[in-house]
């Protein structure tokens, strides 16, 4: 074929140009915002621990349990969207995507890395190692979630510029799934840019994750409170909903301690010493040695 044209290639730099200063943007001023974000998060989640009896916070975090959770509460989320409509329109595949795509693809994609589970599932038909299983099987998902998200979102416009309404956003629930969106596009960026790294690049892309997927529950259970009828339906997708999300962060959490325990006490057979790590807060933390935690370490991106 045909070489392509100066235009082309002009056009191609540009946008590589226009990439590039925006990471260098978005390095410069979101790893802050997200370290304040994420302080709170963190401050709740140490309270969840404190707060709940320990079957119930060991429960919360079973592997398997946001994988028997997630796909049951989107088809029970979706029925109850069919039920309030009673009719397929333009609005109704609004939440019905939106439901897919952040409760089923992106909470999935969420934990790849953090309980091997989907790798672990998956890694029989998969060639390469772990590590690349895990990226493969989180890019899989997240970009469907991204791509379900704005089908989502193009439903709900398309049902306002019917109804001749505004697009700015009006509600809570508008602002926090126009945020959530925005999130998506950050991160959509900022993992292309890592894929196409061959050096640890933007290391904030985890915490920006967190505090994406925060946002999408959010949007979700804003969505579900204000559009569904009061009732016993409602109060119980609601509630399951947040379980998802404190389970998946708790998970996430966990797993990112027993990660920088392990890193540390690599580094201290190294040196040829043990010694014990102190978490930020002083608590003691004492890596495990299971097959488990090896495989947690190796499917760190």
């Amino acid at each position: 074929g045909s070489p392509p044209s100066r235009s082309a290639v002009s056009s191609r730099l540009g946008s590589v140009m226009l990439l590039d200063r925006t990471l260098q943007l978005l390095e410069r001023t979101l790893p802050q915002l997200l370290a304040f974000w994420s302080s709170y998060r963190n401050k709740f989640l140490a309270s969840v621990e404190d707060a709940v009896p320990t079957p119930v916070y060991l429960g919360l975090l079973f592997p398997y349990f946001t994988h028997i959770l997630a796909i049951p509460l989107a088809v029970l989320l979706i029925v109850a969207v069919l039920i309030t409509t009673r009719t397929f329109s333009l609005f109704s595949f609004h939440p019905i995507f939106m439901t897919v795509g952040c409760v089923v693809f992106m909470s999935e994609g969420f934990l790849v890395y953090r309980n091997g589970t989907l790798v672990s599932t998956f890694s029989p038909i998969m060639g390469g190692s772990s590590k690349s299983q895990a990226r493969s099987i989180h890019a899989t998902m997240q970009i469907s979630a991204v791509i379900f998200s704005f089908i989502g979102v193009m439903f709900i416009l398309a049902n306002k510029a019917r109804l001749g309404k505004s697009f700015t956003p009006a509600t809570l629930h508008s602002w926090i799934g126009t945020l959530a969106l925005l999130f998506m596009l950050i991160q959509g960026l900022v993992g292309l840019a890592k894929s196409r790294s061959s050096s640890p690049v933007h290391r904030w892309h985890g915490s920006a994750g967190k505090v994406t997927f925060d946002l999408a529950m959010l949007a979700v259970i804003s969505g579900s409170i204000s559009f569904l009828p009061t009732g016993f339906l409602s109060t119980f997708i609601v509630t399951a909903l947040a379980v998802l999300w404190l389970s998946s962060q708790l998970q996430f959490a966990i797993s990112e301690q027993k990660h920088d325990a392990g890193s540390a006490q690599h580094e201290n057979l190294a040196k040829g010493s043990v010694s014990t790590t102190f978490s930020d807060d002083g608590a003691v933390i004492r890596p495990s040695s299971g097959a488990e935690d090896v495989n947690q370490l190796q499917l760190q991106a």
